[in-house]
């Protein structure tokens, strides 16, 4: 289990099956209400509108959000085979967002999203727990 907001090295290796997260046009208005986003402890470093808390995530639905950062990283953890989609969404004009494309016969998972700097230690770590059928 993660804490968050707690500083860790991002692991650099990559299954070559893991899904993706493809960029798409930039989301300028948050989804959702205000209560449903999920906030790093700091309120605005990185805020995601979706996927929220406990939602059923399917390949095709967006992650989506808005940061101070010039990029967000991303991980899709199941519970039955780890890490099933990793990567990086550019941030433009404050927002980011981008399309999940990944498989799993898992019913539950995590969503991280996080900044890192350039030694690849991440920070601003927001854990979103979701389902999948």
């Amino acid at each position: 289990s993660f804490t968050t907001n707690q500083p860790r090295k991002e692991v650099t290796q990559s299954p070559s099956n893991e899904g993706t997260v493809t960029q798409t046009s930039i989301v300028s208005t948050p989804t959702g209400t205000e209560e449903a986003w999920t906030k790093s402890s700091d309120g605005t470093s990185v805020v995601v509108y979706s996927p929220s808390k406990s939602q059923i995530l399917k390949s095709g639905q967006v992650l989506s959000g808005s940061s101070t950062a010039n990029q967000i990283n991303f991980r899709l953890i199941d519970n039955v085979s780890g890490v099933i989609a990793r990567g990086v969404l550019p941030v433009s004009d404050g927002n980011f967002s981008g399309t999940f494309s990944f498989t799993t016969k898992a019913t539950e998972g995590r969503v991280d999203i996080f900044t890192a700097d350039a030694d690849g230690v991440e920070a601003n770590n927001i854990s979103i727990p979701v389902r999948f059928q």
